[in-house]
């Protein structure tokens, strides 16, 4: 649960992601947490300035909206394996 318009620090170890990582956010139902139908949008890729990479250890500072308040959202981490890592946030 995070404040929306807050920034997010989100840090994550990963091997093997190359150029291929994309991290992307989609708005999701708060009990569900299906899609509502929005499609996902990018946040960042292997190649953005503000995805900051040292080995393996990845730092991003995620900008959130604050339209986002009262709403619930998944920020996914696409990788070239058999799933993806995803995260829930509810915003406040």
């Amino acid at each position: 649960s995070v404040n929306a318009g807050s920034t997010v620090p989100v840090k994550f170890d990963l091997s093997g992601a190359g150029s291929s990582l994309v991290i992307d956010t989609q708005a999701v139902d708060c009990e569900t947490l299906l899609p509502t139908g929005e499609a996902p949008s990018v946040v960042a890729t292997a190649s953005s300035p503000d995805l900051k990479k040292k080995g393996n250890s990845y730092h991003l500072n995620w900008r959130t909206s604050s339209a986002w308040e009262g709403t619930c959202r998944r920020l996914t981490l696409r990788i070239p394996a058999p799933a993806d890592a995803v995260a829930y946030f509810s915003f406040h």
